[in-house]
């Protein structure tokens, strides 16, 4: 009877309806957005009784833009719910083990097969990761010249400093560091070390991955998620940062996990807290389920995570005074200041659609996701450590209310992965589903994700790196570096490409690598704190038309003390990028 009642009842049914009438009115959505657009307008100006926000034309099309993309996902997910549960049985619907006459049987042929592809697969990942690599030449962010500006610092003899004789960390990632002055000491080009480690760590976390999928026998899972981590483009503008050393030791925390090798676990958790202090939040996961799971308390794995850490909080306390960067502080107070309009727990919502940009295409990655954490089901310790960690770390940085910077999310990408593999593996090849249909609309999902990021990835962009943003900062600090003293003093926004190779004291506006007062007073909305402290002989400013003009540097502009004492002396253009123009300190 329940059989009956799902392949032929109401429940499918309605939701196959929803689902078209959701995908019809999304997409007359779509082509009358302008008239939407202006119907919005309208009534949220009448709401206001006639104010008007400088922003609200941005505001409700963003709103628009959202809508549309919840109604498509919305319509996507309910009419493959609703075929879904028109190809199996009630009581099978969540069954994972296949019937008997439909069990697969392991030949030698098929054993030589696998045991092939375990060894063959990685030469392949290999050359995928190692083709990514080079495709991240030339794109450059600010934020990693931070932490080579330091490596070079160290190698230089002048110690963990950004400034000299500033004892600030500065650097998120105290491993990261460590692995590049390691690295710099081989090769004194520290960008292009940097590269060459994030590769490797790229290839080992994709790898990883693989086997983890290759060890629970779904080959088809771990390619589809190993080669979703290698090809990603959201990674390859992560180069540089800490991004991928911590997406590979988590995953070789968790391949050690399901392994039940606790002791290599305990090290790469270690690893992981030094490469990210937000690393605790997966061993208090992995620890703790562990200890319900086998009812003992793993006191050697434990005391080995605690020496391993212990003489670098030790180091980082008496060299710094704290065993957190100061970064972390410093984020906080840009998250709680206002400035910053994306936050951490918005944010993930415009990445996703920053990346994906067709809603469509994400409808279709919902579905095997959503079978992915149904695994759970299961009762599989390593689902449900993934699912518990995936949660809590979410909550944890909504929590301290961080801006949304890219890095943050870049753990997030494992749990959306590692389900979408679980699920795409199951709709595959479960035997109860009975619908072409289906398999055919989860075939089409693999080869999204597998093709996908590729032709995300815009290689007509790529002929034209490295972009215009770190060609002028560039300019401006090999300006500065010939044409200022060597003792001067340079106040900025984004002090990182500039600050690289200016070689100058920097003042950094925004507080990363400054004292903590600085980004206190930031956190206040006082623009002009830093300025009246540090008085820089020579201050970078954007356009008037820059937003980074009119949230950080307008307020110091309009000082008599800034108008009376600072001169333009350079002024730098670039076609596709903002001015920049330096202001000299009148002697």
């Amino acid at each position: 009877m329940r059989d009956n009642f799902n392949k032929k009842g109401l429940i499918p049914k309605i939701l196959m309806i929803l689902g078209i009438i959701l995908l019809i009115l999304s997409t007359v959505l779509f082509f009358f957005k302008e008239d939407m657009f202006l119907y919005f307008k309208t009534i949220i100006l009448q709401f206001l009784e006639g104010t008007p926000d400088p922003k609200s034309d941005v505001k409700i099309y963003n709103i628009l833009k959202f809508l549309i993309f919840q109604v498509i996902s919305l319509g996507g997910i309910f009419l493959y719910l609703g075929i879904l549960l028109r190809s199996f049985t009630f009581e099978n619907l969540f069954g994972m083990q296949p019937p008997e006459d439909k069990k697969f049987v392991e030949t030698e042929r098929g054993r030589f097969s696998k045991e092939y592809l375990k060894w063959f697969y990685p030469l392949f990942l290999s050359l995928v990761v190692i083709i990514t690599g080079i495709l991240s030449f030339g794109i450059e962010e600010d934020d990693p010249y931070i932490i080579f500006r330091y490596v070079n610092n160290i190698l230089s003899g002048e110690g963990w400093v950004y400034n000299s004789g500033e004892y600030i960390n500065g650097t998120t990632s105290t491993l990261n560091t460590i692995l590049y002055v390691i690295g710099g000491l081989f090769y004194k080009d520290i960008p292009f070390v940097a590269r060459i480690i994030n590769t490797i760590c790229l290839f080992f976390a994709s790898y990883f991955l693989f086997l983890i999928f290759y060890n629970k026998k779904k080959i088809l899972g771990g390619v589809i998620s190993s080669l979703f981590i290698a090809i990603n483009p959201y990674l390859i503008q992560s180069y540089g940062l800490e991004s991928m050393l911590y997406l590979m030791l988590m995953i070789l925390s968790l391949y050690f996990y399901e392994k039940n090798k606790i002791i290599h676990m305990s090290i790469s958790l270690a690893l992981l807290y030094l490469t990210r202090g937000d690393g605790i939040i997966l061993a208090i996961v992995l620890y703790g389920i562990y200890l319900i799971n086998s009812k003992r308390i793993p006191f050697k794995s434990l005391a080995l995570f605690v020496l391993i850490l212990l003489p670098f909080l030790l180091f980082l306390y008496l060299y710094f005074g704290s065993i957190t960067p100061n970064t972390l502080y410093a984020k906080v107070c840009q998250g709680k200041s206002g400035y910053w309009h994306l936050s951490f727990c918005g944010g993930i919502f415009y990445y996703i659609n920053h990346y994906f940009k067709n809603c469509f295409i994400i409808s279709f990655l919902t579905i095997p996701f959503f079978f992915g954490v149904l695994h759970i089901y299961q009762k599989k310790m390593l689902d449900i450590s993934i699912f518990i960690w995936m949660i809590l770390y979410y909550m944890a940085y909504s929590l301290l209310s961080v801006p949304g910077y890219r890095q943050y999310y870049t753990p997030l990408l494992l749990p959306l992965v590692y389900f979408i593999g679980l699920g795409c593996e199951w709709l595959i090849f479960n035997p109860y589903l009975r619908s072409k249909l289906l398999k055919i609309i989860s075939f089409f999902s693999i080869v999204l994700i597998i093709i996908f990021p590729l032709i995300k990835i815009d290689y007509i962009n790529y002929k034209r790196l490295p972009s215009e943003y770190y060609l002028q900062y560039r300019e401006v600090g090999l300006w500065l570096k010939e044409n200022t003293p060597q003792n001067a003093s340079v106040a900025a926004v984004e002090i990182g490409i500039v600050g690289y190779y200016s070689q100058r004291r920097i003042v950094d506006i925004c507080g990363l690598v400054m004292p903590k007062d600085i980004a206190y007073y930031l956190m206040k909305q006082d623009m002009r704190y830093w300025f009246y402290k540090y008085k820089p002989d020579y201050i970078i400013f954007h356009d008037k038309d820059s937003v980074l003009f009119k949230k950080f540097e307008s307020p110091v502009t309009n000082l008599k003390e800034f108008k009376n004492s600072y001169v333009k002396i350079k002024e730098f253009d670039s076609q596709e990028h903002r001015k920049l123009f330096i202001y000299q300190k009148a002697s």
